[in-house]
This record gives structure tokens, C-alpha cells and sequence, in this order.
């Protein structure tokens, strides 16, 4: 923030700064000089922030305001909902459909869908996709399988499961 001053009395007083704010926790730098500077602070919502700027000659004191408002600008991090659970019994196909929203309008979602454990054998027609077809894994007991969507927007992610219940074929 810079701020000038001119002192038409023919004294010719040095003039003092003083650069105060209403924001607790929020640290001037140079405050008593007419360039302050700050780090604006990480906010969840937008807030206006009131500097006042006093200059004096030592007789005379002037007073003005400047409001600036830092903006919220936080990333929030997407919502994954995988679906619902599903019963399949071994081999059998499937699709599943899941669902992510974003209130970050302009991030770029991208998708994955996983299992656990990871080596249970599910095989993903399209892994990376919100909607994909499943096969089932060939199992000799019934077999319980999260199926895992995974949604990032480049700088946070959230996940959802659905239960895959695999049955065995019947001879």
C-alpha cells in the first residue's frame, strides 16, 4: 500500500506515518513509513480488511481509509459417491455408475476406481471413467470386495466405496 502526503505550512515539518488495521493476527510491514506492506492471510470466506493511514507534521494530523478484500482462495476438495453395493456372482459383468461434484467450478476432475484388497481380481473396463463395466473375479466362497472411486481435482481427492459381494458359480 503506498500513501502521500504534502504539508502546505511553510514550516516544513517532517511528516510521521502510521498505517494501522482492524484484522487481529495480520502483520504490517513498515508501518510507520507511506509504502506498508503485508502477506494477505489464508481465509475460508472473503473478508474486508480496513487500513487507515495518519500522517502528522508534529501539529496537524490527517487521517484516510483504504478497504481492501482478501478472497477466499482455498481449494475445496471434491465428493465422490461410488454407488451402491451389488451382488454378482463370479464372472458375471456389471456397470456401475458413480457421481463426484465440486464446488471449485473451474478444477478439472479426474476418476479412478480401485479395489481392496488390491489383488482381488475385479477387472475395470474403464478405470478411469465415472462410469464403468465390471467383471467379477472367479471365487470358490462368497467373497466381499470394496470398489473404491476416487476423485481428484489436482490438489485434494476423496473416495467412496461400494461393496462388490462375489458369489461362487454354481456346478
Amino acid at each position: 500500500m503506498s500513501g502521500t502526503a504534502s504539508d502546505p505550512d511553510p514550516e516544513d515539518d517532517n511528516l510521521t506515518y502510521l498505517w494501522t488495521h482492524n484484522h487481529p493476527g495480520l502483520v504490517l510491514n513498515d508501518a510507520d513509513s507511506p509504502n506498508a506492506t503485508f502477506t494477505a492471510p489464508n481465509v475460508s470466506a472473503d473478508i474486508p480488511i480496513t487500513f487507515t493511514l495518519t500522517v502528522s507534521d508534529g501539529t496537524a494530523t490527517a487521517t484516510d481509509h483504504i478497504t481492501i478484500t482478501i478472497a477466499d482462495s482455498a481449494n475445496t476438495p471434491p465428493t465422490a459417491d461410488a454407488g451402491s453395493n451389488l451382488v454378482l456372482a463370479s464372472g458375471a459383468q456389471a456397470t456401475i455408475t458413480g457421481s463426484a461434484t465440486d464446488p471449485d467450478q473451474a478444477d478439472t476432475l479426474t476418476f479412478q476406481w480401485l479395489q481392496n484388497p488390491s489383488d482381488a481380481g475385479v477387472v475395470f473396463e474403464s478405470p478411469n471413467s465415472l462410469t464403468t463395466t465390471i467383471t467379477a473375479p472367479e471365487v470358490d466362497s462368497i467373497t466381499q470386495i470394496a470398489l473404491i472411486l476416487r476423485v481428484s481435482d489436482g490438489t485434494d481427492s476423496h473416495s467412496a466405496a461400494i461393496l462388490l459381494i462375489v458369489t461362487p458359480s454354481t456346478p
